[in-house]
């Protein structure tokens, strides 16, 4: 089994790079709706991703592969969050 773990921030659309930015828009009219995980090394991901877990230990889970997914666990502010893959 494969793992690690990132600590991000919640940011919104315009907390992005101006190249990501970009990549957004195009790819989503209305991305600057949206919420993002963004990395201190500029990795990020669209918070919209995730299915909401009802239970267990993470808040929500965006599935990569068949064997494979990210989960995230948000703070209680709501302004940072842990995310950690698994396979």
């Amino acid at each position: 089994m494969r793992h690690w773990h990132k600590r991000v921030a919640v940011g919104s659309f315009f907390d992005l790079s101006e190249a990501d930015q970009a990549a957004e828009w195009n790819d989503e009219d209305n991305a600057d709706e949206f919420a993002f995980l963004i990395a201190k090394d500029g990795e990020y991901w669209n918070l919209d991703s995730f299915i909401r877990a009802e239970s267990g230990r993470y808040d929500g889970v965006m599935g990569l592969t068949n064997t494979s997914a990210i989960g995230v666990v948000l703070s209680h502010d709501c302004e940072s969050a842990v995310i950690q893959y698994f396979s």
